[in-house]
């Protein structure tokens, strides 16, 4: 799981890529990145590998992604998805509803991220995974904000905040505690300070 700086709010998401953060590389280099995930695609096509070419989607849908291209994105990743469904391969069918969530919340479309980000934490429930729980309430919790359901909102990321101490996710804590803050701050509550500290001592 990474966090990438897509925009100036990002660092608030919890965002699984099959590919890492490849921004940074420049338009140029990750045009030429998506030139070699095509071929992949297609070395998998021709192998009938339907792993190979669900993540080859992935990682193109990824790519699409980092240069701000999410419509494309939410096209691949919804391919890579229909692949890892149908093989039973749940982590990675989590990992494109989190990736389409993420997509559509740039999008503004916080409703539909929401929806993706649900599917994304009932598998993680289902299979076991208390970090990827944690992270999904983190994104929902993020969506809900910006809808402007604060009290969803604080539900959500005190979740993420409950699991993240119980596993030792000092990051996660810490993200869970700036998001609670930035909240309270719209509330005025009085509690944004408090909790920007906490997050500071992390």
């Amino acid at each position: 799981m990474i966090e990438t700086k897509t925009n100036e709010w990002s660092y608030r998401l919890c965002i699984p890529t099959a590919t890492g953060n490849i921004s940074y590389l420049g338009l140029k280099y990750v045009k030429e990145i998506k030139n070699y995930y095509k071929r992949l695609i297609e070395i998998a096509i021709e192998e009938g590998d339907k792993v190979k070419k669900a993540i080859g989607y992935a990682k193109f849908g990824a790519a699409c992604s980092n240069i701000g291209d999410f419509r494309k994105a939410i096209i691949y990743y919804n391919i890579s998805l229909k692949i890892f469904k149908k093989i039973g391969d749940k982590p990675n069918e989590s990992m494109c509803y989190t990736n389409i969530g993420v997509a559509y919340y740039y999008l503004g479309d916080f409703k539909k991220a929401i929806e993706y980000h649900k599917n994304s934490l009932k598998i993680k429930k289902e299979i076991g995974d208390k970090a990827g729980e944690s992270k999904c309430y983190t994104n929902l919790g993020v969506a809900y904000d910006d809808l402007g359901d604060f009290k969803k909102a604080i539900v959500f990321l005190e979740n993420s905040l409950k699991i993240a101490k119980e596993i030792g996710d000092k990051a996660g804590e810490s993200n869970c505690y700036e998001n609670l803050g930035i909240i309270y701050n719209k509330l005025n509550e009085g509690l944004y300070e408090k909790l920007f500290n906490q997050s500071i001592k992390l």
